[in-house]
């Protein structure tokens, strides 16, 4: 069944050898963009070919802006910056995948493909410069992302299990020639695909607050949020943000006791003040759940401290730690702190407390850190794409200590 598609011009090439891309600078859609009559099968073709192409389409690793540079971007390249990353990290996804042989007997691996092939086309057939149509094509993509946390968590347990064990990883231009599929290899490949989509997540949610923002500020003739540039926030306050995920967890599925204490007044560092709260809400969330398994009649404690070079968050729990072994697995394959841990523990923002907060950085958004048994990897890959760190100190028998370092930007 043949079909109407609005085609940029990159689609159209004399054959498969040919260059399909324009370069960078050109958008391609400003020279040609038509409606023709086009078979799905062969939109499909176009597609994979295209895929292939940017995946290939630099030798070298891609480097994600910094937070630092973020900040310093244009709203206008915002846009540009999202076009030419989303589609490149989106083909080398899909080909990461591929790399397992047996990629086809997993569900969530054939969902993965699926979506991101899908998202793929969505961001490559839309039009940039549509500033009322665009940002909504990336937040639509965005929505169907939310799930990637919980489908990659059982994707790869199965890639990991005892099942798959004698699968190949296919050799390829994205990683290393490996071909057996042994721990350490599943494990670059799994930090390969997660740093992808913390870059990407976070770039989707500063290009459509942007765009938000841009449009409230022209109804409204001023400047929009003059701390505030997308998600970054110049003034973000730290303290606050452990009040509201407290005030949040106190009647959570796992009420618990909280102690907080701030010795150093007020504190402000330009940061991200909603990714700071999903941080904060897994690492909580986590303590909370350990508090509760083991009755334990200690609070929470959360600490804050800060000087020129950083932010300290530190919570400590007496939820009796792990065992030293499981400390080797701490950061690797899909890690759980609880057999009882159900598929979803994400939590509704309450509108309550989004109304107490300044405007709206956190908004009723599924925690992109969640996913069973990857939160605390996520938590550790968000820190440092932020410029921090988190350290976990184990206490077997007693609790765990961990602590959430956030760098300043003159540091960074």
């Amino acid at each position: 069944m043949a079909a109407a598609w609005m085609l940029p011009r990159a689609f159209f090439a004399p054959g498969r050898g040919s260059r399909m891309l324009q370069p960078k600078n050109c958008m391609p859609w400003v020279q040609c963009r038509c409606a023709i009559q086009i078979a799905a099968s062969r939109l499909d073709e176009f597609v994979r070919a295209e895929i292939s192409l940017l995946a290939r389409q630099s030798s070298c690793p891609l480097r994600p802006k910094t937070l630092h540079e973020m900040v310093r971007l244009p709203g206008s390249q915002v846009g540009r910056l999202v076009h030419e990353e989303l589609p490149v990290r989106f083909a080398r996804r899909i080909k990461q995948i591929e790399r397992i042989k047996a990629w086809q007997s997993v569900p969530e691996l054939v969902s993965l493909h699926a979506m991101h092939t899908r998202s793929f086309s969505e961001v490559r057939m839309a039009d940039p410069s549509d500033l009322e149509v665009y940002p909504q094509v990336i937040f639509k993509i965005r929505h169907r992302h939310k799930t990637i946390g919980h489908l990659f968590a059982e994707a790869l347990r199965r890639v990991s299990s005892e099942a798959l064990r004698l699968c190949q990883l296919q050799p390829g231009e994205l990683a290393d020639d490996e071909s057996q599929l042994d721990h350490e290899s599943v494990e670059r490949w799994a930090e390969t695909f997660l740093q992808s989509r913390v870059w990407t997540e976070m770039l989707m949610s500063h290009y459509v607050i942007c765009a938000e923002d841009t449009q409230v500020a022209a109804a409204n003739e001023r400047e929009f949020g003059q701390t505030k540039i997308g998600i970054i926030d110049w003034e973000c306050d730290p303290w606050e943000i452990c009040q509201l995920v407290v005030t949040q967890l106190e009647e959570g599925p796992c009420p618990a006791e909280f102690a907080m204490e701030n010795q150093s007044g007020a504190i402000r560092l330009c940061y991200a003040p909603r990714y700071l709260f999903f941080i904060l809400e897994e690492l909580l969330s986590n303590s909370a759940r350990a508090t509760a398994e083991t009755s334990s009649a200690f609070p929470i404690k959360i600490a804050i401290c800060d000087d020129d070079r950083q932010v300290t968050i530190r919570i400590s729990d007496r939820g009796g730690g792990m065992p030293s072994e499981a400390m080797d697995e701490l950061w690797s394959g899909a890690f759980t702190t609880s057999m009882n841990t159900p598929d979803s523990l994400e939590t509704t923002f309450d509108p309550e407390l989004e109304q107490r907060w300044r405007s709206k950085e956190i908004q009723r958004w599924q925690n992109p850190i969640s996913g069973r048994g990857m939160g605390l990897r996520l938590c550790r890959l968000y820190a440092r794409y932020l410029g921090g760190a988190l350290q976990v100190i184990n206490m077997p028998g007693l609790g765990l200590d961990v602590y959430l370092h956030l760098t300043r930007m003159d540091h960074i």
